[in-house]
């Protein structure tokens, strides 16, 4: 137990006095004084303050001081005598009895709240897992339907793939007899004209008429008689096979095809043609004036006749050769022919594929 040991109160006096300065009274463990405070009892007769002594300090007796109790101690503590002379009061400490009956119950109720707990939150666990068990089996469900529609997807993508890979070939081996059929026909197309020249620039005969009309072929072979005699060069009408007009553009002029009874008279006309204009100028090569034709004075050209595919390819040829300085450019039996000079060797064009590889090298 603590010590009630609170410092004793101030009394009127002298502060040098030898009761003043005095220890506390000495108390047994465990043991309170009774009294609030211990004073000396002859504080007033040891130090007796008058007015004569100090006129400034009033002597009153106030109604605190007159509350002091005093009580009959020694200054010396040893000579105290034992616990019941002092009359000290033994206070101990008690402990409330603790009721268990109070516990008892709590405990029950809290147990019950537990429980009541535990079972609600175990229903409603089982409620979710029953939930998610459903749920796991629709999910289960679904991925194995998902599985049967990839494998499914997965054999016709194969199998597609397959076709697509037998129509591929199936194309490649179409695309090759296609290319095949077409040089055949090609071949076959030259071969039917390799005996045909063509007369360009050369103006409808009936144009100054009053009505216009197609040419007899007794009219065009007049013309190439015509054009024998300026490149002297012996044509027979019985060396022409056929003679006719080609269709045109609109507003131009029709070109003329001579077909002969053989190769060679058509390669004789051809060489025939390159000899005149061989060394002249432009105005004095090959014109409507030698060929004894009305009209204003206009260019004649004389060329082997090629099919549409051979004219598309030579006029791509002919381009190329301009851009990239190719001196010669010619037909010969329907084939292409390049040359970069004089002395150079001649390139054979046979298809526009071979264009673009000249163009490549360049």
């Amino acid at each position: 137990m603590k010590l009630n040991r609170t410092p004793p109160p101030a009394t009127i006096g002298s502060s040098t006095s030898k009761s003043s300065n005095a220890p506390p009274p000495r108390v047994a463990d465990g043991a309170t004084i009774d009294t609030a405070t211990v004073t000396n009892r002859n504080d007033d007769a040891a130090n007796p303050v008058t007015k004569k002594d100090n006129p400034t300090i009033p002597i009153k007796r106030t109604q605190e001081v007159s509350k002091i109790k005093h009580c009959n101690s020694s200054p010396n503590l040893n000579e105290l005598g034992t616990q019941s002379d002092l009359n000290i009061k033994t206070v101990r400490a008690c402990k409330r009895k603790h009721d268990d009956t109070d516990d008892a119950n709590e405990w029950r109720d809290f147990m019950k709240t537990m429980q009541s707990m535990f079972s609600s939150l175990s229903t409603d666990m089982d409620l979710r897992l029953n939930a998610l068990h459903e749920s796991l089996k629709v999910v289960t469900n679904q991925n194995t339907e998902i599985t049967k529609s990839i494998e499914f997807m997965s054999n016709q993508h194969d199998e597609l793939l397959k076709r697509i890979e037998a129509l591929e070939l199936e194309k490649r081996e179409d695309k090759k007899a296609l290319q095949l059929l077409e040089d055949k026909l090609e071949f076959y197309e030259r071969k039917s004209r390799s005996t045909c020249i063509e007369i360009r620039n050369i103006p409808d005969l009936h144009v100054d008429k009053a009505y216009k009309r197609n040419e007899s072929k007794n009219e065009l072979c007049e013309v190439v008689k015509s054009l024998s005699s300026s490149l002297n060069i012996k044509i027979e009408k019985s060396d022409v096979n056929d003679i006719y007009r080609t269709s045109a553009k609109k507003d131009s002029m029709r070109p003329i095809v001579v077909d002969f009874c053989s190769a060679i008279k058509k390669e004789d006309v051809i060489k025939a043609v390159k000899d005149f204009n061989k060394n002249k100028s432009n105005s004095d090569k090959l014109n409507t004036l030698h060929l004894n034709l009305k009209g204003p004075k206009k260019s004649v050209f004389i060329s082997e006749t090629l099919t549409a595919k051979t004219q598309r390819l030579f006029y791509v040829t002919r381009e190329f050769a301009k851009e990239y300085n190719y001196n010669y450019c010619w037909t010969s039996n329907g084939l292409i022919y390049l040359r970069k000079a004089e002395n150079m060797p001649y390139i054979r064009v046979m298809s526009e594929s071979d264009i673009e590889k000249l163009k490549k090298c360049k």
